[in-house]
Formats: structure tokens, C-alpha cells, sequence
């Protein structure tokens, strides 16, 4: 038990909790901990679940691309302010105007296809993808890199 005895209805307050069972560092590292393990799960849900918009609905336009210092890692901002990170196999030659498809391959990895601004598609091949939704910067706590 945490803290003292309240009775099975009512939750400790805080300023209540024993010091001698409460160890703040001690829960913030662990916090910290689960949120490490859970992002890799978390982003392959939103990642499979913007695959499905886009078979459901169609392309979604692309809004701005930032790209790495040798063009292998690609931050596709979409027309919803959602962003999508890529780790690509082979660096990205096309500037992109709508993304077409995502969608996860055993052998290989996640398989992209944007269509370029002059019409055709372009297929990437990439180890790592990640949604980065609107108005959040990444992990609690942390700062993301390429």
C-alpha cells in the first residue's frame, strides 16, 4: 500500500502518501520506463491506422517535406498537420505532392508510396516509420533526432 488507509472508495491524496513506500524518482523512472516500451507500439497503431485512412479515403496531400542531410530520412508533413518520420533503406530522389499508401511487408519493412509532382509514384522502402500527431513533438520528456 502506498499511503495511508482511506477506506476502498477513496484514493490516497498526495500530501498523504508514507514516505517510507513513496519514492517519487523511483515512479518517474519507472513512468519514464513504460513509456520507452509502449512507443514502439503506439507508433505502429498510428502508423497502421494512417495506412487504412488511406485506403479507406484516398491520397492525402503533403504539405511540406523535411529531409535529412543525405535525403534518407524524410518528415512528410500532411495536409492535417499530422507528420509522418521515415528511415529509408535508400535516399528519397522525388519531391512528393500526396502520400498514396503505407503498409508493413515482413521481408522488408514498411513499403510507402507518394506520387511525385509530376504524377507518378514513388515507391520508399523504410526500417522505421513514426506519426508525429499535431501539436505534439514527440516522446514526454525527450526530443527526438534524426
Amino acid at each position: 500500500m502506498l499511503g495511508k488507509d482511506h477506506g476502498k472508495d477513496q484514493p490516497p491524496e498526495f500530501g498523504d502518501l508514507d514516505a517510507d513506500h513513496f519514492d517519487a524518482t523511483r515512479l518517474d523512472a519507472e513512468l519514464d520506463s513504460l513509456v520507452r516500451q509502449s512507443s514502439g507500439f503506439l507508433q505502429q497503431v498510428r502508423v497502421h491506422r494512417l495506412g487504412r485512412r488511406l485506403a479507406d479515403q484516398g491520397p492525402i496531400a503533403i504539405r511540406h517535406t523535411r529531409m535529412g542531410f543525405s535525403r534518407d530520412r524524410p518528415s512528410i508533413i500532411l495536409d492535417d498537420d499530422t507528420t509522418l518520420k521515415l528511415k529509408l533503406f535508400w535516399p528519397l530522389a522525388r519531391t512528393l505532392s500526396c502520400l498514396v499508401s503505407i503498409r508493413w511487408e515482413d521481408d522488408i519493412g514498411w513499403v510507402v508510396v507518394g506520387r511525385s509532382t509530376s504524377g507518378e509514384h514513388v515507391m520508399m522502402y523504410a526500417w522505421t516509420a513514426s506519426i508525429i500527431t499535431a501539436g505534439h513533438s514527440g516522446s514526454p520528456g525527450r526530443r527526438t533526432g534524426n
